[in-house]
């Protein structure tokens, strides 16, 4: 099962990298960071899972945000809206149409 933690993402440029990834990837340091709730799929594509979000939950303000890094996507957001989305989805990985 997925579990909800605590990460940093990247934002710049139009792109948004979790952290660890950011550092990898020795990209300028001056980019903006902040803190969120967020959970990881594992071998996900972002769009698969923002459909599979789509299809349960009407309203949600989650945020899927892809990842190489390892691969997979992460998914952020509010806590209780995680918590939500992982009710929904289960903590599986939503099936690929790729």
């Amino acid at each position: 099962m997925a579990e909800i933690v605590k990460r940093t993402f990247i934002e710049f440029k139009d792109q948004i990298v979790e952290k660890t990834e950011w550092d990898a990837r020795e990209n300028p340091p001056e980019a903006r960071g902040w803190t969120s709730y967020c959970f990881f799929l594992e071998g996900q594509h972002r769009e698969d899972v923002e459909r599979a979000i789509r299809a349960k939950i009407n309203r949600t303000f989650v945020q899927v945000v892809q990842s190489t890094q390892p691969a997979g996507v992460w998914v952020r957001g509010a806590r209780y809206e995680l918590e939500a989305v992982l009710e929904a989805i289960g903590s599986g990985a939503p099936t690929a149409t790729r």
